[in-house]
């Protein structure tokens, strides 16, 4: 529930220090981070793309 409250009190205490972007959730930051790095951790059997 406490986790669930951030979405409605705005609080963001997450920034990407790039970009100065704030999530409310770790998780979020990360996987935004991993933009800046290229990690790119699954791969499509169709078409070669990585994500």
């Amino acid at each position: 529930l406490n986790k669930h409250k951030r979405k409605h009190t705005g609080d963001q205490s997450y920034t990407c220090n790039e970009y100065q972007q704030k999530f409310s959730y770790a998780s979020n930051l990360i996987r935004h981070q991993q933009t800046h790095s290229r990690i790119r951790p699954f791969f499509c059997q169709i078409c070669g793309r990585t994500f």
